[in-house]
């Protein structure tokens, strides 16, 4: 059986996406909208926890951070700590 959990921003590249140690959210990573967006599974509301939709490269807080490129995520075993894969900028971010 396959169902929708949510709908995402239109986009014309690639989402990654990782599952919270519960399964009751997934982090996405939003390649073309340069964002990092969370979905609770059991609603399918979708946040923005971080990223302003500018490219760059900014570190801050929700959308004072910048990205170019986001494309890989990896979530740490607590479930506290998003590592991102900023491809375009050439770093690994830490998104808490």
């Amino acid at each position: 059986r396959v169902r929708r959990v949510a709908a995402l921003p239109a986009s014309e590249d690639d989402y990654t996406v990782a599952a919270s140690p519960d399964g009751s959210a997934l982090f996405v990573t939003d390649f073309g909208n340069d964002k990092i967006r969370r979905v609770a599974v059991a609603t399918g509301e979708v946040t923005t926890l971080a990223g302003s939709g500018t490219e760059g490269s900014a570190d801050g807080v929700g959308d004072a951070a910048e990205f170019c490129g986001p494309r890989g995520l990896a979530l740490s075993p607590d479930g506290g700590v998003l590592f991102v894969a900023d491809d375009e900028n050439h770093k690994i971010r830490r998104v808490e």
